[in-house]
């Protein structure tokens, strides 16, 4: 996360969660925030970066309310606590590779970085569509090595 300073950029520091499940993933980061925010109240995600999209969640016997309303941009989530305190993190996906993902998430936490989110994850539709054929590719090549010839 960022250094509590003047807010620069479009986000206010970066996570990088192990799968898409979005209720095994929160508790972990709604407790590391809690712990230097204060409570979180409300979390906005981006509906379709998640397997499991609902709408509340208890963290530690507190309720914290879930929004997928669709405002929240893509790659984010957004921390809502007290006082209207409100932190933008983003969410780099879990197939990232750990190098792309410590690039990303450092960028996102240097105090004055300003890029976008699509900078911060090189999902430019060039990278997307790489990111995509290599999938693709080892979709294919497990089904040959799994398929009985």
């Amino acid at each position: 996360m960022k250094r509590w300073a003047p807010k620069t950029g479009y986000v206010d520091g970066g996570w990088w969660p192990y799968s898409n499940d979005l209720m095994t993933e929160l508790p972990g980061l709604i407790t590391t925030v809690a712990a230097h925010f204060g409570p979180v109240l409300r979390v906005a995600y981006y509906l379709t970066d998640w397997d499991t999209p609902t709408r509340a969640l208890s963290v530690a016997g507190k309720p914290v309310r879930l929004d997928w309303r669709g405002y929240s941009p893509a790659h984010t989530v957004e921390l809502s606590g007290l006082r209207g305190h409100r932190l933008v993190v983003l969410v780099v996906p879990p197939e990232t590779s750990a190098t792309d993902a410590c690039s990303a998430i450092t960028a996102a936490a240097t105090t004055n970085g300003t890029p976008t989110v699509n900078d911060l994850l090189r999902t430019g539709n060039r990278c997307r569509r790489e990111r995509t054929e290599r999938r693709t590719a080892a979709r294919r090549w497990a089904d040959r090595t799994t398929t009985p010839n």
